[in-house]
């Protein structure tokens, strides 16, 4: 069955969550984002899949504050904050977006959907897609730069100086 926009629940701190935030609002932000045409070009079910794994990459990576509720489903919004961030949301675009690029090359991921048989992600062939990359040169986190960018004032190894 083919995913649809109702597959995504983006209730802020949602039991249920699995998303930031919605496909009407992602679709919003890429009417407005250059180099967006990935997006453009995506079918509603390949938009909503990209969006749910954006989220599961993001939810591996270590915040510096708890969830703001042991009930929901999700990181955000962390304590102290009463809705899910802004970056939080534009970095499950960004993510999402990249997905959908199929622009993998080195990536963890890569690796893991070659061992279970898969040769082809987004568009390309894994074999080729693998070759250029070198063993030294795959990346520590999974998510893309600009999602890794947008996170990084929740992230555990941000360093808050402040003034006594």
């Amino acid at each position: 069955m083919a995913l649809s926009a109702t597959d995504i629940d983006a209730t802020d701190g949602g039991a249920d969550a699995n998303s930031f935030d919605t496909l009407a609002n992602a679709d919003e932000y890429f009417e407005k984002r250059p180099d967006s045409g990935a997006w453009q070009d995506g079918n509603v079910g390949e938009r909503v899949g990209s969006m749910l794994f954006a989220v599961i990459l993001i939810e591996r990576e270590t915040y510096y504050a708890k969830k703001a509720s042991v009930d929901q489903a999700l990181s955000f919004p962390l304590i102290g904050q009463t809705a899910i961030p802004t970056n939080a949301k534009h970095a499950q675009f960004e993510q999402a977006l990249d997905l959908l690029k199929g622009d993998w090359v080195g990536r963890a991921e890569f690796r893991e959907l070659q061992a279970v048989g898969v040769r082809q992600a987004g568009g390309r062939d894994m074999e080729t897609q693998m070759s250029k990359a070198t063993p030294e040169g795959y990346p520590m986190y999974s998510l893309c730069r600009a999602a890794r960018e947008l996170l990084l004032p929740f992230t555990e190894t941000t360093i808050r100086l402040g003034r006594a």
